[in-house]
């Protein structure tokens, strides 16, 4: 009975060591596959506010230009000399599960010439698609100055410009999946109540401009 009681008990402690190495090596390669998957979840952001980098939305993270619903057709291609620039703010991510979340903030103060062009240029931005002229929501109401709206709550993304005609000041915005509520843009110069005409509403219930250039 002795010895039997000692083999047996011989047994039963590779049994728990071998146990215990499993459940060791399950542990670990548990927490190795929950890295890799949160990891990717985590992405690469990037944030700047030195306006020296306006205009750079490439190489910052992955697939970061093509991750916009815009062109940024509202924003300047190049500021001018007389621009004052009041604040300038971006941010960029690629984590989240669909789609990449994006923060661009421009305020900048004009001489009048510069001013005048800059509302004659925004004015002017249209898509034609089957002879069809698409152009963006100008309005006077819905915000504390008058704006030039071409997106405007679609997937928690909105862009647009607003002239503070006193200052000569142009607000340009930019916020992709993140809501305006969840942003850097000031108060001021948030929606206060605007609602998209009916007639220009897509079919998902907002407006974007920019589908009628994605169809083409």
């Amino acid at each position: 009975m002795k010895y039997g009681y000692k083999g047996k008990t011989k047994i039963d402690e590779k049994l728990i060591i071998v146990t215990a190495l499993n459940l060791a090596i399950m542990l670990i390669a548990i927490s190795l596959l929950t890295s890799c998957m949160l990891n990717p979840l985590a992405g690469q952001s990037y944030f700047t506010s030195d306006v020296a980098e306006y205009g750079n939305y490439s190489g910052n993270i992955r697939e970061e230009r093509e991750g916009m619903f815009s062109s940024l057709e509202i924003f300047p291609d190049e500021l001018p000399t007389s621009a004052i620039v009041n604040d300038y703010y971006y941010y960029c991510n690629n984590g989240g599960l669909l789609d990449n979340s994006y923060q661009l903030y421009l305020v900048c103060s004009y001489e009048d010439n510069d001013f005048a062009f800059e509302k004659e240029r925004l004015a002017a931005i249209a898509y034609i698609l089957q002879d069809e002229i698409y152009k963006p929501i100008v309005t006077n109401d819905g915000f504390e100055y008058p704006a030039v709206i071409t997106v405007f709550d679609y997937k928690n993304s909105f862009e647009y410009a607003l002239f503070d005609d006193s200052t000569k000041t142009i607000a340009y915005i930019y916020v992709q999946t993140l809501g305006i509520e969840e942003t850097v843009v000031p108060s001021k110069y948030r929606p206060k109540g605007f609602t998209v005409p009916e007639d220009m509403l897509n079919q998902w219930g907002n407006f974007n401009l920019y589908h009628f250039k994605a169809y083409v």
